[in-house]
């Protein structure tokens, strides 16, 4: 999706730059970054928002003669005037001036396992529970020691599943915690939180 390149009328993936209000690199970055890492950009540091930007700094939109239709391309003329392209964790990123979408592949390859992957187990977790194990399910906040924990070993479960959904929802729904009784749940405000499974009574073995 984010690589992706042609008309919103053939090529469907483009029309996720075309829905973000503003076409600012900052702005895409700022979308990407909620949508996929589950942070809000706008909140970090000035420079630290602008590495990200460069990553999408050459992602250029044009209109055609057909009604409504809009090119997403990437322009090699703007990465004249680009700053330098820095991974959220502060590693300098070397970018083509001819193939920007390398880049921003490099950013999603960047940031799978160590962000993708607990953004995405955070929000199922949610769907399931109604209650994120971070503050808010679309941003990453303060999580206690067990909550970091438990997300960082499901997200990087996630990862070795390459990022198969399904295995996402197993491993919740056969957990110890969502098993748990509502009226305990309610009352644990899921500070005990656990990703094991229930042992079958007499069977000795997972479910």
């Amino acid at each position: 999706m984010l690589t992706a390149s042609g008309s919103n009328f053939r090529d469907p993936p483009v029309n996720f730059y075309r829905a973000v209000q503003s076409k600012e690199p900052t702005a895409l970055a700022q979308t990407v970054a909620l949508t996929f890492m589950g942070t809000r950009a706008d909140k970090w540091p000035k420079d630290r928002l602008t590495g990200i930007a460069a990553f999408f700094w050459q992602v250029g939109f044009k209109s055609t003669a057909e009604w409504k239709e809009e090119i997403v391309f990437f322009d090699p003329g703007k990465a004249t005037n680009a700053p330098a392209a820095v991974f959220p964790d502060g590693t300098p990123a070397t970018l083509s001036r001819i193939r920007s979408a390398r880049g921003v592949r490099r950013l999603a390859d960047h940031t799978q396992k160590s962000w993708f992957a607990r953004n995405i187990v955070n929000r199922v977790w949610s769907w399931l529970l109604g209650r994120a194990l971070y503050r808010n399910p679309t941003t990453s906040g303060r999580t206690t020691s067990r909550q970091s924990g438990t997300i960082g070993a499901a997200g990087t479960g996630v990862h070795r599943q390459r990022y198969d959904l399904k295995q996402v929802f197993r491993l919740i729904l056969k957990s110890k915690t969502y098993q748990l009784p509502a009226s305990k749940v309610q009352r644990s405000k899921l500070r005990s939180i656990s990703l094991s499974t229930r042992t079958q009574a007499g069977s000795g073995s997972a479910d």
